[in-house]
């Protein structure tokens, strides 16, 4: 019998892979920070509350009788003052990660897949990153993901498999975030004209429902171990075009200005937002070839289907 953890269960992305993932595991472990979120543990998963993610987590009853484990859960924004964010960024995403791995390896887990972040390869440019690029964060974040990795690895040894998952900006229904911030300046732009209509960057972009597969794809495969991919949508995008493609799936043609993005991203420097600039006008793109090479795998829904979805328009759920 194959028994799959999945942590994070109720959130964002363990929801959406929880519900794939019961339709083809056997069984299917959720873990959810508190009583609270149990409810949004998506049906054919069975939660388990473990507490806040921290070094001293213990999941020895989730992990029972488990074959595969599937990290997800992780802090993902930084708040507060730096030195609280950094606290926060290792205790919750390196340590936990680590006392996780410890706790698989001794209940005899044969695959961990673990979904980390393009944050781990570093800052915007316009070549695609792969698994053979060195990682060079530039986020807090970015080093938190990425030493949770080295010490995953570290810890799996031969005894435990290991697959790094390493994301681009995921959207879809009730998206955190970048993207979600792109939405909202598309539905503004229907009334107020914005300085987006110039941007020829290339971006990839992942819909919650393919990595929902890629997760799945990561667990199943064979000659995965140890691995780095990089599941992303087929189709690489422009802020513009995300802006245009959501405003005229809402029905609109938006009022866009084409503004220079050098001269974009100096006035965004000017008043302190250059980091959000940096988001809006660069280029920062994944290399998915390796892991198509390595399993066959490829998204199941375009970029357009994922909007329709993301806004509530279509719903697409219950595609296997």
């Amino acid at each position: 019998m194959n028994r799959v953890l999945i942590t994070g269960a109720s959130g964002f992305v363990g929801s959406r892979a929880g519900a794939l993932f019961a339709r083809n595991f056997d069984e299917v472990v959720g873990t959810v920070r508190s009583h609270a979120r149990v409810a949004r543990v998506p049906s054919g998963v069975k939660p388990v509350v473990t507490g806040e993610l921290s070094g001293t987590t213990s999941w020895i009853q989730a992990l029972r009788d488990v074959t595969h484990v599937v990290h997800i859960a992780a802090r993902v924004h930084q708040s507060g003052a730096a030195a609280r964010a950094a606290g926060a960024f290792q205790s919750q995403n390196v340590a936990a990660t680590a006392a996780l791995a410890r706790q698989a390896r001794e209940a005899g887990v044969r695959r961990f897949v673990f979904m980390s972040s393009i944050a781990v390869n570093g800052a915007e440019r316009e070549k695609p990153y792969t698994s053979t690029d060195p990682p060079a964060p530039i986020t807090e974040y970015g080093r938190s993901k990425l030493e949770a990795e080295l010490q995953l690895m570290d810890i799996a040894g031969a005894a435990m498999e290991v697959v790094i998952v390493r994301a681009p900006i995921v959207y879809g229904p009730r998206a955190p975030g970048n993207f979600a911030r792109l939405i909202t300046l598309a539905r503004l732009s229907r009334f107020v004209p914005l300085p987006l209509g110039g941007i020829e960057n290339r971006r990839s972009v992942l819909f919650v429902g393919n990595l929902a597969s890629a997760l799945l794809t990561c667990t199943l495969s064979n000659g995965l171990n140890p691995a780095v991919v990089f599941p992303s949508d087929a189709e690489v995008v422009s802020t513009t075009e995300i802006v245009t493609r959501v405003a005229a799936q809402l029905g609109f043609r938006p009022l866009l200005v084409p503004v220079s993005p050098r001269l974009l991203s100096r006035v965004a420097s000017a008043v302190g937002v250059g980091p959000i600039a940096a988001h809006l006008t660069e280029s920062l793109m994944v290399d998915t070839s390796e892991l198509t090479r390595l399993t066959g795998w490829r998204p199941r829904y375009s970029f357009d289907e994922g909007l329709s979805e993301t806004l509530g328009r279509e719903t697409l759920d219950q595609r296997v």
